[in-house]
């Protein structure tokens, strides 16, 4: 007489959120205990979520929620490039994001060691927002980039003010060039270079001694660059015309839809040419040096007894003060100047409070610096010795 078959063990499982518990059937209790097991994980909040893989809640939380929210190309250029050359290549591509944990992200982020600050938070934040958004779309229960720490991160480069010095060579080599109004636009605006050459003469307020920023020339797309919006809403702002720019740029004044910043030709810079413009008046300052690369070779040509290279100037030199130094002398002169943070925020165009506070507590701190110096230095010299018995 043939053998009845094994009677199937069954089991209802409750999932939290559901209408109905899930009914499972196996033939051994630990094969059941599995099949319980497996459905607990499968659920989340009584939705089956979806098979969303590392890559698809990054692209999409970006190309869904994040880009058609950014204004400045600049700024959709940073966070392609993030995404795109840094946190994708972190996990293969077919890797569900349920199998995502912190260790994971965190081991991501560290591989940023020694980059700057600025590019650290930016590889949070997108993890951050693209995990939540993963949790959104029922891929997974909770965020596993929720507790995500900075690794060490590179040291700033510490900008000096212009010394007097550097700022009589540089308007001294901006009076004597037919380019040199970028000088006084960036030392008298503090604006970002984008925003200085999307200047025109109708954003001038003559009468009122304003200049309305409002727009930005964006290279990372192409060498002729993108005209288009400023970084973000605080960068659209009002910004004061000191006396001397007003008094420099009155005879060079043009249309109102013209550019204020031109080349010898009367066209708008290109990226090329707005480098080889600034490189030029920064020689002519005497503020470049050669290349370390340039050296390298010069020294070996000499090390050999061979003649050694000609320097050119707009392939064998950098410059020691870039356009954005300017910016940093700008801000600067407003703490020197005794203005309060939550202006000179509003002058400058920085979206977070946090950005111009750091700047003026790092200046005080600077300033602090100097005073201790010189009081090490009144009493090195007014205190009396003292007689040690």
């Amino acid at each position: 007489m043939p053998k009845a078959p094994a009677k199937r063990l069954r089991a209802k499982v409750t999932v939290p959120g559901a209408d109905k518990p899930v009914w499972i059937s196996a033939r051994t209790r630990k094969e059941l205990e599995e099949k319980k097991r497996i459905v607990r994980e499968t659920y989340v909040d009584g939705v089956k979520p979806r098979d969303l893989t590392f890559h698809q809640a990054v692209i999409e939380w970006y190309t869904v929620i994040k880009r058609p929210r950014i204004r400045s190309s600049g700024t959709r250029t940073n966070y392609e490039g993030m995404i795109n050359n840094h946190i994708l290549p972190c996990f293969p591509e077919q890797r569900l994001v349920r199998t995502i944990r912190r260790k994971d992200l965190q081991a991501c982020v560290d591989l940023l060691e020694g980059f700057s600050l600025n590019s650290v938070n930016l590889c949070i934040s997108i993890l951050r927002h693209s995990m939540d958004y993963a949790v959104t779309e029922n891929a997974i229960a909770s965020s596993p980039a929720a507790l995500l720490v900075r690794p060490l991160t590179g040291k700033p480069h510490d900008k000096d003010a212009l010394t007097d010095a550097q700022r009589d060579a540089v308007f001294a080599a901006a009076d004597a060039s037919p380019d040199g109004r970028i000088v006084y636009i960036l030392y008298y605006l503090g604006l970002r270079i984008g925003e200085a050459l999307g200047l025109q003469w109708g954003d001038f307020d003559w009468e009122s001694d304003l200049v309305h920023v409002q727009r930005d020339i964006d290279f990372s797309a192409s060498n002729e660059g993108v005209i288009g919006d400023v970084k973000n809403e605080t960068s659209d702002r009002f910004v004061p015309v000191p006396a001397p720019l007003k008094e420099y740029l009155w005879n060079l004044r043009g249309m109102p839809s013209s550019f204020v910043i031109l080349t010898p030709d009367g066209v708008r810079p290109s990226k090329a040419q707005y480098r080889h413009m600034w490189l030029s008046l920064m020689h002519a300052a005497g503020l470049t040096k050669l290349k370390p690369e340039f050296i390298e070779d010069r020294e070996s040509a000499l090390a050999l007894g061979l003649k050694p290279p000609t320097p050119s100037l707009y392939t064998d030199y950098e410059v020691e003060i870039t356009a954005h130094w300017f910016r940093h002398n700008y801000a600067t002169l407003l703490f020197e100047g005794g203005m309060d943070p939550v202006s000179a925020m509003k002058i400058l165009g920085h979206s977070n409070y946090s950005t111009t506070a750091n700047i003026y507590t790092h200046l005080k701190e600077k300033q602090l610096r100097k005073a201790a110096i010189k009081i090490d230095a009144v009493f090195a010299k007014g205190c009396p010795k003292v007689a040690i018995f």
